[in-house]
């Protein structure tokens, strides 16, 4: 509880030195009050502590179906109901789907630790309280690298480092584009579909030796078991450059690792989880087998998925084309992948019940 006390009165400071008036009431933690086009209106805040270090999609999704119900019934508590927009600040990194989905279906915008590093920019001395609340509060915290997802609307950074952060973002369309940058880019050119299934499993490949050309080896696609029966899109052999495959094939005892590539628009079904899961063979060692899909695969499938880990001990990760042009961005700029991967896998395995 009072790492939470904590959290909130740092954001308040935060907030209160980025030009804000913040009030912090009871029904809902905080209020400020702004004037928007001559009609005045209030910012609703939540602010939300987690110890851990990552958000995933559905914890967001729930928290934000929560914060949006107390958000309406305060505003409408009121003779003259108050014109507001809603806030969601976290002090984990959130998955940019889930901060995506809450804008879209809630009208909230959600504010992770990448944002209160935009805020603090300038101001060294809230940065510096802000990493060490972070690294003393939050488990296996790390500075993060990737940039915030959304353009800053209702709440965002005082003015001189707004505009910095637009110069910032605008290099990005510079001529001399990094390889992984035209990769994501080629990636977003093609199109879901049984049409160009076979360009999204090549280009796929071509993106994944250029981000684990050191740590996966022995790359072979469309491998055929001794049978015949079973053909795998694509499955590698783990070396011991990496932290995260090493420590990952030790744990789930898996030598090799499988990948499946479904170029689908719609979400993945349980039935296309139970397919992949035939490919997977703890005694031949391999063990472990990732799902590379073209958006967020849906809550059956992830169901399925941890369904498969409880009763075979079988690991079944996902990875979106989000996630892998996150990744080719942070390649391109020098750094390591460790840190993301390990993120992605402890948010699937924190999240799985015991029955």
């Amino acid at each position: 509880m009072k790492s939470e006390e904590n959290f909130i009165k740092l954001i308040i400071d935060i907030l209160t030195e980025n030009q804000y008036k913040v009030r912090k009431i009871d029904h809902i933690d905080l209020i400020i009050e702004t004037d928007l086009e001559d009609v005045k209106s209030s910012i609703f805040v939540e602010v939300k502590f987690t110890s851990h270090s990552t958000m995933g999609y559905y914890n967001i999704l729930e928290i934000a179906n929560s914060v949006s119900n107390r958000f309406d019934i305060y505003a409408n508590s009121f003779t003259n109901p108050i014109p507001f927009k809603g806030v969601i600040i976290v002090s984990a990194i959130v998955d940019d789907e889930g901060i995506k989905e809450v804008d879209k279906k809630y009208k909230i915008k959600v504010l992770d630790v990448r944002s209160l590093y935009d805020f603090t920019a300038i101001r060294p001395l809230h940065r510096k309280q802000l990493e060490r609340y972070l690294f003393e509060n939050v488990l296996d915290y790390s500075i993060p690298r990737i940039r915030y997802p959304l353009l800053y609307e209702e709440l965002k950074p005082s003015n001189t480092f707004t505009a910095q952060i637009q110069a910032f973002n605008a290099k990005s369309t510079k001529p001399d584009k990094k390889k992984g940058e035209v990769l994501c880019e080629g990636l977003q050119l093609i199109k879901p579909g049984f049409d160009e299934f076979k360009k999204y499993e090549n280009h796929v490949i071509e993106i994944l030796k250029y981000l684990f050309e050191n740590d996966l080896v022995d790359w072979s696609p469309q491998t055929k078991t001794d049978s015949g029966l079973n053909i795998f899109d694509l499955i590698v052999r783990v070396t011991n450059k990496s932290y995260f495959w090493s420590e990952l094939t030790s744990d789930f005892h898996s030598k090799y690792v499988v990948f499946e590539f479904k170029n689908y628009s719609k979400s993945l079904s349980p039935g296309q989880i139970y397919s992949t899961e035939r490919y997977l063979y703890k005694q031949a060692l391999r063990n472990v087998g990732i799902i590379i899909c073209r958006k967020n695969p849906g809550i059956n499938a992830i169901i399925a998925a941890k369904g498969v880990l409880k009763e075979s001990g079988k690991l079944l990760l996902f990875f979106t084309d989000l996630d892998l042009c996150n990744m080719l961005h942070a390649k391109d700029r020098n750094e390591e992948l460790d840190s993301y991967l390990f993120a992605k896998l402890n948010d699937f395995l924190i999240t799985i019940d015991r029955n």
